[in-house]
């Protein structure tokens, strides 16, 4: 599968070789077909304002491939990071089943006494809740800490293409779209700063979008990092009680009635 990064930049090279943008469209149509759908939204946006205003495609699509690649590269990270805390839910998962299989291998027989009492049984069915619980509560510290795909700079980026289309900045702006009430915000502070200053409003809010998705990378990292911490209260509060209701319980019982 072709990274969006790789995708787009085929497209830039085909729309600055020549290729008209609907011939260089259907090229890599097949490309384009695997973009995520908050990429595929994205991309949607930056090439039907690049029609609308008259503006070249390709220097809005190359700057929307840099974006990709920015975050393709981050979530790669993120993965890497992800895969300590992932095998560590897993294992503790699985350590109370292996427990009572090795048990069994060596004659304790747990699952008789699982199975043929209720001293046996109840510990046994209450620790699966236990696990099963652990294992949800797990999932859900994973699934909170997983970065988000939407663009932060992407409304800004709009307006900033407008801009360099020759619109006038209010025009530019509503070109842009409705804002949510954090791009409002963003916006307002980068045109206070171009009033002031006297910078273009353009380079304010290219380097705005650029400084958001920073932090959105920097917050997505500091939730893994945190997550190896957080997986520890599932583990402390269910995991290792289940373990001990599970395989330790009937092992123990097992022991006793074998006279071990």
């Amino acid at each position: 599968m072709a990274s969006a990064g790789i995708a787009l930049r085929e497209l830039v090279s085909l729309l600055r070789s020549g290729v008209s943008p609907d011939a260089a469209r259907q090229t890599v149509a097949l490309e384009l077909g695997e973009l995520s759908e908050a990429q595929s939204q994205r991309f949607e946006q930056v090439w039907q304002l690049a029609r609308q205003l008259g503006s070249a495609p390709a220097v809005a699509l190359e700057r929307l491939a840099s974006v990709f690649e920015s975050q393709e590269q981050t979530k790669r990270k993120i993965e890497t990071a992800f895969a300590g805390p992932k095998a560590t839910a897993r294992l503790v998962g699985v350590l109370p089943i292996i427990a009572l299989v090795f048990a069994q291998l060596a004659s304790l027989n747990p699952i008789g006494i699982i199975t043929g009492s209720s001293v046996g049984a109840l510990p046994f069915g209450f620790g699966l809740l236990l696990l099963l619980a652990g294992q949800r509560w797990s999932n859900l510290l994973i699934l909170k800490a997983q970065p988000s795909d939407l663009d932060p700079g992407g409304y800004l980026d709009a307006i900033n293409l407008g801009l360099q289309s020759g619109l006038a900045p209010e025009t530019a702006i509503n070109s842009a779209g409705t804002p949510s009430a954090s791009d409002s915000k963003t916006l307002e502070r980068a045109i206070e700063i171009s009033r002031k200053t006297g910078a273009e409003l353009g380079s304010i809010v290219s380097a705005t979008a650029d400084r958001l998705r920073l932090i959105q990378q920097s917050e997505a990292e500091t939730k893994v990092a945190k997550l190896s911490v957080g997986l520890m209260v599932p583990l402390g509060l269910t995991v290792l009680p289940a373990f001990v209701l599970v395989a330790i319980v009937p092992i123990a019982l097992g022991m006793l009635a074998g006279g071990v």
